[in-house]
């Protein structure tokens, strides 16, 4: 069953940055991709990962490149990797610790991406995979991610390694991944993106090495909490219908309002949620009136919203914002 999938927000910093060195239409582009703008003030917590990478397929259109998740990593250096690589390098003996902890570490930051390894007799593959995931802007985020393993490595064994081996999820378009690979034996395969590590590089196991991560509190099967999060991000911009989340999650109407209905809710209690929460964080922390937070969260009259709040709370928003001690009333 296809499923919703969320991604920490700081996964879409890099391209945004790219985007703006480049003096790309940043905001049109999150538009076209059913990303919020609120991307650019980096207060969001999660996103969509689709839309994500719907961004950088329309990212790559526009900037008429093939290698555009290499270009991403290029232009960032090593300033993705370096907050991973100094928060793991105390616990980390080996490489083989440095990517049993990355393998965790993954599971607070996507619903979805998987990392695992697969023992042979030479060595180990690094694998990720999406599952059924199949859409457009892929094949760049397979490079960045690609790009970004190589870096982490590096930093444990040394700037000149190079995977021996690499199978990619499909095919190497514009042959980005040859030109920078060009030693590697490089191979398809149809469900997963991996490279190859021998054992000489790899090193041994600590196997009383403690994994603390915590895992990502979003599970695969809380579908409503990963529809709060999604729909929360659009906070300010005007929250998406059902129809429009359509194109937003991936997902069909009817898968969306099946994997609800599975856990007794609906797309509009969700939405509520999500209005009523942004409400009392405006009421409680924000300067705004009365009549401007009721068209933040999508009221054309603003008596509706104080109607649907008293409904809510069984006080007026006025009334809700002294209650709190918030004394920036008015409508």
């Amino acid at each position: 069953m296809k499923n919703l999938h969320l991604i920490d927000r700081s996964n879409a910093f890099p391209l945004i940055r790219f985007l703006q060195m480049k003096k790309a239409p940043v905001e049109l582009l999150l538009s076209q991709a059913n990303l919020p703008i609120a991307l650019l003030e980096n207060n969001q917590e999660y996103v969509a990962t689709y839309p994500l990478w719907k961004l950088f397929d329309l990212a790559s259109d526009y900037l008429q490149v093939t290698d555009l998740g290499f270009l991403v990593d290029e232009a960032e250096g090593d300033s993705v990797v370096e907050p991973l690589y100094s928060s793991i390098k105390a616990d980390a003996l080996s490489l083989h610790d440095a990517l049993r902890l990355l393998i965790e570490r993954v599971k607070e930051i996507s619903t979805h991406a998987k990392l695992w390894l697969s023992y042979q007799n030479k060595g180990v593959w690094l694998f990720g995979g999406h599952g059924e995931i199949e859409v457009d802007g892929l094949v760049q985020m397979e490079q960045f991610t690609l790009a970004l393993w190589v870096r982490y490595i590096r930093k444990y064994i040394g700037d000149s390694w190079s995977p021996e081996a690499i199978t990619l999820h499909r095919q190497d378009q514009g042959k980005a991944v040859h030109q920078r690979f060009s030693n590697a034996l490089i191979t398809q395969h149809q469900h997963k993106v991996g490279l190859f590590i021998s054992n000489e590089q790899l090193g041994e196991a600590n196997p009383e090495l403690e994994i603390n991560f915590e895992h990502h509190v979003l599970a695969d099967d809380h579908f409503r909490d990963k529809l709060y999060h999604a729909l929360k991000s659009f906070n300010a911009e005007g929250f998406p219908s059902l129809e429009q989340s359509v194109s937003l999650l991936g997902l069909s109407r009817r898968q969306i309002q099946r994997r609800l209905a599975k856990e007794g809710s609906s797309y509009k209690q969700v939405l509520q949620q999500v209005r009523f929460d942004s409400a009392v964080h405006y009421l409680e922390h924000s300067d705004l009136k009365i009549h401007q937070i009721a068209e933040a969260l999508g009221y054309t009259v603003h008596s509706h919203f104080s109607r649907a709040f008293q409904k809510w709370t069984g006080v007026t928003p006025i009334a809700y914002r002294e209650f709190k001690g918030n004394k920036k009333d008015g409508l």
